[in-house]
């Protein structure tokens, strides 16, 4: 009966990326109850160029590597979610039965500067020392996660134009 109630509870709980009560740019990565520290953008020359690479950037791999994911090409993919000049973050995604999925945190020895572009869309290819963080994942329905990355990267959109439009006006 427990393991029933835990994973029913599990089940409730969902994932969300949220702006920081921080300057611009700093977000807090909620999934279940935890609040982790969120930093989408790597020490990477091109991000910050016109924009374009941003966390906006990096939402919209999670999502090609979820629909991965869904589609079967992919067993498990890994979405950067904290990237600091020590380690990165990462949430380890997989299926665990029909259509849902379990998203667990962990981190990488590799840092950002460590990382390329590529490492977002293809991060199996170097990140081969994922470790699980202590407390247990969420499990959702693959969709869900979906709709809330989705979510999560139309509100950074929003964000940013807002952000463009006092800088303009300024």
């Amino acid at each position: 009966m427990g393991g029933e109630r835990e994973t029913t509870l599990r089940g409730l709980v969902g994932l969300s990326i949220e702006p920081a009560n921080e300057p611009p740019h700093h977000l807090v990565l909620k999934l279940g109850v935890r609040r982790l520290r969120c930093s989408l953008e790597l020490d990477h020359p091109d991000f910050g160029m016109d924009g374009r690479l941003d966390g906006i950037f990096t939402l919209n791999c999670w999502l090609a590597l979820l629909e991965r994911l869904s589609t079967g090409s992919d067993p498990v993919v890994l979405l950067g979610y904290d990237f600091s000049d020590q380690y990165s973050g990462w949430l380890r995604v997989g299926p665990v039965h029909a259509g849902s999925v379990e998203v667990q945190p962990g981190v990488s020895g590799f840092a950002d500067y460590q990382l390329e572009l590529s490492d977002l869309l293809d991060p199996h290819r170097r990140i081969h020392d994922f470790q699980p963080d202590d407390a247990p994942g969420i499990v959702r329905p693959l969709a869900d996660i979906v709709a809330q990355v989705a979510a999560a990267r139309d509100a950074l959109a929003k964000r940013r134009a807002t952000e463009d439009d006092d800088v303009q006006a300024d």
